[in-house]
């Protein structure tokens, strides 16, 4: 069935539909006002308005679909009015299109409600945002109304309401970039009704948590000098709030501004060893891993008995190579304290680096004490794995293959971790199978994962194999494979013998995966609410049919898209059944006629998250992809679909496919990746990993924007570039974003040879480390480097991107995926020679 006939069978009404007007008029105001041109679109909206009315002027009583319309378009207008600080128009315009009927009431005293606020008549303020409270079904508008009710409780100075209101807001507005202000005021209520102990407890979070915002950029590191208004509650920091500050302000760039704070810290407390080691973090943030030994090998004597001294001694030294020290350390904590997830993490990670410097014997006695030692663990689980992985290394590829095929057997005794998935167990099970020489069989199980369509990183590496092993026999192997008969076309070749054998584990790494953090249990959690959309996720995991995927909530500007043919310009949706539903869709497509998507994006969510039914879904997406907000389509396509998609392939639901792999901001990443030379599908491979196409994300560390750039990565670029007049925010435009994140893959890209999987690990790890692993491990094919690299969060978010990366080209350029794919196949061909860096070089 193709797409066009697809949408036209479950239509119900149009969506764009211009009532008489011209559809070149309307879509200039929808662009208007995505532009924010609120001057042009009042004139646009004046002369509609006009025309509504005179061709309504000799009629009795004006239709219902003309006051639709009318009261559309003075709400439109009174929005417009409001923007221009045109109070007293703006609020004749919105009373107007109440008058009739406006379909969207509650956006109607929502601005109405901003307008006696803006001119401090809180009294009116306050009875309109009540209105929005009164109004159902619920939207997004309703924490709108608390939060402006909090601001009009805190001018009145009812502390009590204020604070009341805040924590309800606090909750459901964490990690948004309002969140800050609303902290500052949660602090004042608390200190106005005497509460001193709330009071400090969110100054400490804004203190360590966002300690280069505006609110808190006079701020030192003595919390007990900050004062609210004229009032110091005298707030004591602790070490791990002044730890978390001091990161988050050399993640932030200010590394003068925290090597100031850490020597005012040093001059004025007793404690050495906690100023010391903010200079340890200082220090490695600078690269001088040295230097930081140093400052922490004075206090052994004091601190030998330490747990976490020793883990911190212990990464410290690991990062400067020194890998026999450093297992010693990790086992002397572990031993100090041999119970406990911390336990459990260092002896891993002395386990892990005995297996990174070829010590294979002795980090096969420490995974099997682990396993002995915490059974049931997940750490226990990935620690068998490790074991198979090391006899494939060690070329044991019999045992390798014995402790694969019980892994295999336990599949459904164990839930493995998600770095040991069934297509991870079959692919090296082949591997280990051709190394030994049993083609057939390898054959088998490659040609198992090599016929997948929903194009798993395996898939992909299995398709290479056998590109490469029938590269004489066989030319193509069709995007959308159909095992059988590809298994049948093969069956009879004979397979050549493989020219590579697997060489030994890296000497030495700069880090490890998964060391344990120095990090404390607050920022921990801390960490946790970073996730995209992490309560998302929860709410449709009861619901989900495919594989998840992240969600996201942020908006986007508008962008349309070539792939998906619709046979009609008007978007046609399905009539639901739920009234609730019916009108949540009417009402966000009036938005959309008007060009307010950002206001359109909640109507459609507050829709998706109340169904699960596949034909609304499909319609959502297209909404969704109509208003530019790729992160929702796709987020549908990837948890909704994914088995729809797998069972039929590219070619069977190449709609599905373009929806869950949209090409985002088309314009910007085409612009920019032939300007440097950048496959454009590279960039939507790292774009929809780092931000599943979500402009405004920020990350907790501090990167931004849809490519995720740091803020340092961005002044060096900016400066590459000659922006010189760049400012940091501008990290949330497209443009500026998808620029420089596509001209730090071209710096890649020409760093390690248009090898794809390196530069998409430099991009995560930083290129310094790159160059440590290629040193140590560069030697060996691909598919084996990726599995080799220390970083189990860079391992995984390789796999994912170059997953990204060969999906793109499947779904348009198959003839460039069939060469670029082969390369998971090949050996690196890169090596690295000479004194490795501990810091990325500009120079």
């Amino acid at each position: 069935m193709s797409k066009s006939k697809f949408f036209l069978k479950i239509i119900g009404f149009v969506v764009f539909c211009s009532s008489g007007w011209a559809n070149d008029e309307l879509a200039k105001l929808s662009n208007v006002f995505v532009s924010q041109n609120f001057q042009l679109a009042e004139s646009i909206i004046k002369t509609r308005i006009a025309q509504i009315e005179a061709e309504n002027s000799e009629k009795e009583t004006m239709s219902d679909s003309s006051k639709k319309d009318l009261a559309g378009y003075f709400f439109a207008l009174g929005k417009a009015r409001y923007h221009l600080k045109n109070y007293s128009s703006a609020e004749a315009d919105l009373l107007q299109s109440l008058d009739l009927s406006s379909i969207f009431p509650d956006y109607n005293y929502h601005y109405l409600g901003m307008l006696a606020f803006d001119q401090k008549d809180y009294a009116k303020a306050k009875r309109y945002f009540n209105k929005v409270l009164n109004y159902r079904p619920r939207s997004h508008l309703h924490l709108e109304a608390r939060h402006r009710l909090a601001d009009i409780a805190m001018e009145k100075k009812h502390w009590n309401t204020a604070r009341k209101l805040l924590r309800y807001i606090e909750r459901k507005k964490r990690r948004e970039p309002a969140y800050p202000f609303i902290i500052e005021k949660l602090s004042t209520a608390e200190v106005k009704r005497n509460n001193f102990w709330q009071a400090c407890r969110w100054m400490r979070k804004l203190y360590r948590s966002y300690p280069t915002h505006e609110i808190t950029s006079e701020w030192g590191t003595d919390l007990s000098q900050v004062k609210i208004g004229k009032f110091s509650p005298k707030c004591k920091e602790t070490n791990s709030d002044r730890r978390s500050r001091i990161k988050r302000l050399l993640w932030a760039g200010e590394v003068e501004k925290a090597h100031t704070e850490i020597e005012s810290f040093r001059k004025n407390t007793k404690r050495d060893y906690d100023a010391d080691i903010l200079l340890v973090r200082y220090f490695n943030h600078k690269g001088d891993v040295a230097q930081s030994l140093k400052v922490l090998e004075k206090h052994f004597e004091s601190k030998r008995y330490d747990f976490e001294y020793l883990n911190k001694l212990a990464s410290t030294t690991a990062k400067l190579g020194k890998f026999p020290q450093a297992v010693g350390l990790y086992y002397k904590a572990y031993k100090l304290r041999p119970r406990g997830k911390k336990a459990r993490d260092s002896l891993f990670q002395a386990a892990y680096l005995s297996y990174q410097f070829q010590d294979y014997d002795g980090a096969d006695r420490k995974f099997e004490e682990l396993i002995k030692k915490f059974p049931r663990s997940g750490t226990a689980r990935d620690a068998k794995w490790h074991i198979a992985w090391i006899r494939y290394l060690k070329g044991d590829y019999a045992g390798a293959n014995e402790h694969l095929n019980t892994m295999w057997k336990q599949r459904r005794r164990y839930r493995w971790s998600r770095a040991v998935t069934n297509d991870k167990i079959i692919y090296w099970r082949a591997m280990t199978l051709l190394r030994m020489d049993r083609k057939e069989e390898a054959k088998k199980d490659l040609m198992k994962l090599a016929g997948k369509q929903e194009y798993s990183f395996y898939a992909l590496s299995a398709r290479s194999r056998v590109m490469e092993l029938f590269k004489e026999s066989v030319n193509r192997i069709p995007a959308s494979m159909d095992f059988t008969k590809f298994e049948e076309s093969v069956a009879n070749l004979e397979i050549a013998p493989s020219s590579e054998d697997v060489a030994k584990a890296p000497e030495d790494s700069e880090e490890q995966a998964g060391i344990l953090s120095d990090e404390e249990d607050l920022e921990k959690e801390e960490e946790k609410l970073s996730k995209l959309e992490d309560e998302q996720e929860k709410m449709v995991e009861s619901k989900k049919t495919g594989s998840a995927g992240k969600g996201a909530l942020a908006m986007s500007a508008p962008e349309s898209s070539d792939d998906v043919e619709i046979e009609e310009e008007k978007l046609e949706v399905t009539n639901f059944r739920s009234k609730v539903m019916n009108q949540r869709f009417e009402r966000a497509l009036e938005l959309m006629k008007f060009g307010m998507f950002d206001l359109a994006r909640w109507e459609l969510y507050d829709i998706e998250r109340r169904t699960s039914n596949r034909t609304y879904l499909k319609t959502l997406m297209e909404a969704y992809h109509r208003i530019g907000a790729y992160h929702r389509s796709g987020y549908i396509g990837q948890v909704y679909f994914s088995s729809e998609r797998s069972k039929h392939g590219i070619e069977g639901a190449k709609y599905l496919w373009d929806f869950t792999y949209p090409q985002a901001y088309k314009e910007n990443v085409v612009a920019s990746a032939n300007k440097f030379g950048v496959p454009p599908e590279l960039v939507w491979g790292v774009m929809r990993q780092e931000s599943h196409f979500r402009q405004d994300i920020r990350s907790p560390v501090g990167a931004r924007g849809l490519m995720q750039i740091m803020p340092y990565t961005a002044d060096k670029l900016a400066a590459l570039l000659g922006k010189g007049d760049y400012r940091v925010d501008q990290l949330s435009t497209p443009e500026i974003n998808v620029e420089f994140g596509t001209r730090y893959l071209q710096r890649l890209n020409r760093k390690f040879d248009n090898k794809y999987p390196l530069t998409v690990a430099a991009y995560n790890a930083g290129p310094h480390r790159v160059d440590a692993w290629l040193k140590n491990f560069g030697h060996l094919d691909m598919d084996e480097f990726i599995e080799h690299i220390p970083f189990t969060e860079t391992r995984l978010y390789v796999k994912k991107v170059m997953t990204n990366f060969h999906v793109y080209e499947l779904l348009r350029d198959q003839k460039q995926f069939n060469l670029d794919v082969a390369m998971l196949s090949r050996p690196v061909g890169l090596t690295y020679v000479g004194d490795l860096p501990t810091k990325e070089n500009w120079n």
